[in-house]
């Protein structure tokens, strides 16, 4: 699991990099990723003899489908709202890639975290005055970072800090 650990950090690496200098997220790398984490998550269950292991890989790619479903229309209903696009297909893509690899536990923490730190970054650089009203930033670091950390601390930590910050 440190080498499937390495190949997701490496692929968010990547997806970061991609998307500070483009604002876009690498269609390969996104179904690359995707396709990874589905095929990990099946190995691993099968190497450690899970009874049920196909439950596990459904787990994910229920949380693959249903997260790239739920960040796709609420990118679709801001746009609506507001007039203009407030997140792009790339973080829809990129919240699939968190389902498959970190299934449907962890993915109910990782829209929170990331947008509670994409808005604390957004509120810094507007008191800085580094960031004008409206302005468009990257949101794959703060999503790829909560997904890294997932995978590495595990959703229970996550819901503990949750809980001891926000009293969630």
């Amino acid at each position: 699991m440190i080498l499937a650990g390495l190949v997701l950090g490496n692929l968010l690496l990547l997806l970061i990099c991609f998307d500070v200098n483009y604002f876009l997220a690498s269609e390969s790398l996104c179904l690359i990723g995707l396709v990874l984490g589905l095929s990990i998550t099946r190995i691993n269950a099968t190497l450690n003899n899970l009874d049920q292991s196909y439950l596990l890989f459904l787990d994910h790619i229920i949380a693959a489908s249903g997260s790239y479903s739920a960040m796709n229309g609420l990118s679709n209903f801001s746009s609506y709202l507001s007039g203009r696009c407030c997140l792009g297909l790339g973080d829809a893509k990129l919240a699939a890639i968190g389902g498959a690899w970190i299934g449907t536990q962890g993915i109910f923490v990782e829209p929170e975290v990331a947008f509670i730190s994409g808005g604390l970054f957004s509120l810094i650089g507007r008191i800085l005055f580094l960031l004008r009203p409206q302005q468009a930033f990257p949101f794959v670091p703060f999503i790829a970072s909560v997904i890294w950390s997932v995978w590495v601390f595990g959703n229970n930590w996550w819901i503990q800090q949750l809980d001891r910050v926000l009293g969630i």
